[in-house]
């Protein structure tokens, strides 16, 4: 469920996180290029190295954090003053066990499956 300022920024931190990424798979692979382009092992050992940088920041920056935020209008309805929810999600579910001796509750999440909302009013419409 998102607000629509909520959703703007969420849009917004994607497509930057979006644009890191690609600049450090870029990186990675251009290091790749000049290691295998060159003959000089001091110059391979530098590339590999640049190499491997990138793939650590491609490892530290990637997250699935954004996976689940929509890009379109479309991938979204209105389900009251100003609120939206995302069209396409999943469902999960949380029990709660006791922990032994009373250490609290230990929380298992479940996931249940994918759920699809269909806007009325918008299809509708259209047919």
């Amino acid at each position: 469920v998102w607000t629509p300022k909520g959703l703007h920024t969420a849009r917004n931190e994607k497509m930057a996180y979006e644009r890191s990424l690609a600049k450090h798979v870029e990186a990675q692979k251009d290091a790749i290029d000049k290691m295998n382009a060159t003959s000089n092992p001091i110059m391979k050992a530098v590339h590999f190295r640049n190499a491997a940088a990138a793939n650590e920041m491609i490892s530290v920056t990637h997250t699935n954090r954004f996976q689940t935020v929509p890009m379109e209008d479309d991938d979204v309805v209105t389900i009251g003053d100003g609120l939206l929810v995302a069209k396409q999600g999943t469902i999960w579910t949380t029990v709660y066990e006791d922990k032994p001796f009373n250490l609290g509750k230990k929380e298992t999440h479940f996931y249940l499956g994918g759920a699809m909302l269909k806007d009325l009013v918008k299809d509708d419409v259209k047919e």
